[in-house]
């Protein structure tokens, strides 16, 4: 995600794109949807969006009746879940790390969603191209032969 903005989209439009951030969590979990329903598009087709629309309301943060708009530096329909009508699995999971390690629901939330879909932690490790082992203990992925979450094998750990 490389940036957030708000805007009131015409329904037409808002139903071409997927649903992303913590609306798309929960079609995927029990949470509870957003108050805000939040949506995902590149940069791209959002200045197209704009170039097309020029009077839709934008704002830097939520206002009534706004969707929440994730702008990615890729386009997110090329991945969408076509049956769930949201972003790919893997792009729900990586982009909500920084919540996830703030709410505890959210983190159980996507762990649920990785066991169901048969990704354990340490799959998610290799599939971003580094062989790993899953540290229940310390609840992340590590390196093979690293000692704790976030260092390489034979490179010292900052301090």
């Amino acid at each position: 995600v490389v940036r957030r903005v708000w805007c009131t989209l015409p329904d037409d439009e808002r139903a071409r794109l997927p649903a992303a951030g913590l609306t798309a969590l929960a079609a995927h979990s029990m949470l509870a949807g957003p108050a805000v329903p939040v949506a995902a598009l590149s940069e791209a087709a959002w200045r197209e969006l704009t170039d097309r629309l020029p009077s839709l309301r934008t704002a830097d943060e939520a206002f009534d009746g706004a969707v929440e708009l994730e702008l990615w530096s890729y386009e997110p329909r090329i991945l969408m879940d076509p049956a769930a009508r949201c972003v790919d699995r893997y792009s729900l999971f990586l982009s909500l790390q920084a919540e996830a390690e703030s709410d505890e629901r959210i983190a159980q939330a996507l762990e649920a969603m990785n066991l169901e879909t048969s990704v354990g932690r340490g799959r998610w490790c290799a599939w971003a191209g580094w062989p790993a082992r899953s540290d229940a203990a310390a609840g992340s992925c590590l390196q093979e032969g690293a000692t704790k979450p976030g260092a390489r094998p034979g490179v010292p750990a900052a301090t």
